[in-house]
């Protein structure tokens, strides 16, 4: 009986297939790790492996070929190019806010310097105290991204390893500019506050919704037996009852609560901005959901991001 089967790497359209040799029991990451041998350097050294072209790719690594795939095997494989890990982004993307928000203050505060406080706010800054609300919003600010490190490096499990390299540019690009552009109107000496009750409404949905979020993460990696595992039951309890992705809904309403307590228009647009960001992945992960589970899901008859709305 033969010990080994023989796989037929395709490459794409017009280009060159290749045949390998595996072990009958080989899962998909013996594959992965066969295609780079084989390709000596030529094919990276990172694959999207998929059965069909355009089909749902094989990213469970511990799954057996025979489990996913019917001999003779052909395998469409897709370089994916330079690539980064998963933590090292969120840890990147997230640092800049803090820097950001945090050296404005610093600047406001005239930490840096008198002429740099001058350069950067004007004579009137000198001697004159940073806004009490405005003050309070930047804890709120580089507390919130804090913890969103902390669950990077002590919560988060990631199915996958790697995400492509642009991807830190682009998610570094996003969170550090709304870093600057919130950051500097908060420190700025022309900070008006809006009315208490407007502050203390958007900071008790803020601390609420930081908590939500927190929660959510919890629970979701506690339901995923290891890093790189695809395997998670349907979440239930809380508000996951109501809604497909409730991390995702209490983010925005931190963000809500955020530009409750600060009336800056920037504020409001980057929780526009990633509310339309996140009710993508909600929606994409509802339905990854139904398609998985089926009538198991469905009949639960959650929603997406908002409860009993979308």
């Amino acid at each position: 009986m033969s010990t080994s089967v023989k796989v037929t790497l395709e490459f794409g359209k017009g280009k060159a297939s290749q045949e390998i040799n595996v072990s009958a029991s080989a899962t998909i990451r013996d594959v992965k790790t066969a295609v780079k041998s084989a390709g000596k350097g030529r094919y990276g050294s990172i694959h999207q492996i998929s059965l069909k072209e355009g089909e749902k790719r094989l990213d469970d690594d511990d799954k057996k070929l025979s489990e996913v795939a019917k001999a003779p095997y052909t395998l469409q494989v897709k370089n994916l190019g330079a690539q980064i890990g998963y933590r090292t982004v969120f840890i990147l993307e997230y640092l800049g806010p803090i820097l950001f928000v945090g050296a404005f203050a610093g600047v406001r505060l005239g930490l840096a310097g008198p002429e740099l406080q001058k350069l950067v706010f004007g004579d009137s800054a000198k001697g004159m105290p940073l806004d009490s609300v405005a003050l309070l919003a930047i804890y709120c600010w580089v507390g919130h991204f804090a913890k969103r490190e902390f669950e990077t490096l002590f919560v988060h499990k990631f199915s996958r390893p790697t995400m492509p390299l642009f991807n830190l540019f682009k998610n570094c690009m996003y969170y550090w500019s709304f870093g600057a552009v919130i950051g500097y109107p908060l420190s700025s000496t022309g900070f008006v506050a809006p009315p208490p009750t407007y502050v203390n409404a958007g900071l008790a949905i803020f601390l609420l919704s930081e908590l939500g979020n927190l929660y959510c993460h919890v629970k979701l990696s506690l339901m995923r037996p290891a890093e790189g595992s695809k395997k998670r039951e349907i979440p239930t309890g809380f508000m996951f009852d109501l809604v497909a992705c409730p991390n995702y809904f209490f983010e925005i309403m931190s963000w809500v609560g955020f530009s409750i307590m600060t009336f800056l228009p920037a504020s409001a647009i980057f929780t526009l901005v990633g509310f339309y960001q996140m009710q993508e992945w909600a929606v994409k992960k509802h339905k990854e959901y139904k398609k998985t589970y089926e009538t198991e899901y469905t009949k639960l008859k959650r929603k997406a991001i908002i409860p009993f709305v979308y």
